[in-house]
């Protein structure tokens, strides 16, 4: 939440509430603090508040609107839960139920050898390919954000609007001719009865 002062002249009539949030990004906000204005800027702008020369109004960024950091993180590296179901833990995969189990030693080592092979497999594979697959997907990725921003949502409201007469007359001629047509079939139909009965009771 953002506190501003919009340095234009208020009407009587005009509430602060009512301001739409077209208004509140057209207009120029002056947002006064002691650090860069000085204290009798301040207390200017608060007289003329509550004079009624200025407006106080807030203005609401949104629940939406984050202040994403595009640096990768070392720690968590998944912070969208992207892989949440990726579960290649030797608990995950291996487990021996309480009737059938091996060698104490046999299982230690089967736990550290997995752990061990899977850890540095996987260093190795994605030293070799993690840098041209990232270079390959950043590329793809461009491309189809690309061809959806400037291609195919253009195409779709094009499509939407050129759809839209089209819309109008077939609702028009369902709600006329086709509808009515079929409740007075689906009536009809509604009060036929069939009953079955066996060739004892004829």
């Amino acid at each position: 939440m953002v506190k501003a002062v919009i340095s234009v002249p208020c009407p009587t009539w005009v509430s602060t509430t009512s301001l739409s949030s077209g208004w509140l990004h057209s207009l120029v906000l002056h947002v006064s603090s002691d650090s860069e204005l000085g204290h009798s800027r301040t207390t200017m702008d608060e007289d003329r508040l509550k004079s009624g020369e200025l407006m106080e109004v807030k203005v609401d960024e949104g629940p939406d609107f984050t202040h994403r950091n595009s640096r990768p993180q070392i720690e968590d590296r998944d912070p969208n839960r992207v892989n949440s179901n990726l579960k290649v833990m030797f608990e995950d995969v291996i487990a021996e139920p309480p009737s059938v189990r091996s060698f104490d030693k046999v299982w230690l080592w089967s736990h550290a050898l997995f752990e061990v092979s899977r850890l540095w497999g996987y260093r190795f594979i994605s030293l070799v390919l993690a840098v041209p697959v990232s270079l390959t997907a950043g590329l793809l990725f461009a491309v189809l954000s690309c061809l959806h921003i400037w291609l195919i949502m253009p195409g779709v409201q094009l499509l939407l609007i050129s759809m839209q007469w089209i819309q109008t007359v077939w609702a028009s001629i369902l709600n006329i001719f086709i509808s009515p047509f079929f409740t007075s079939f689906g009536k009809c139909c509604g009060q036929i009865i069939i009953r079955l009965a066996s060739a004892d009771n004829r």
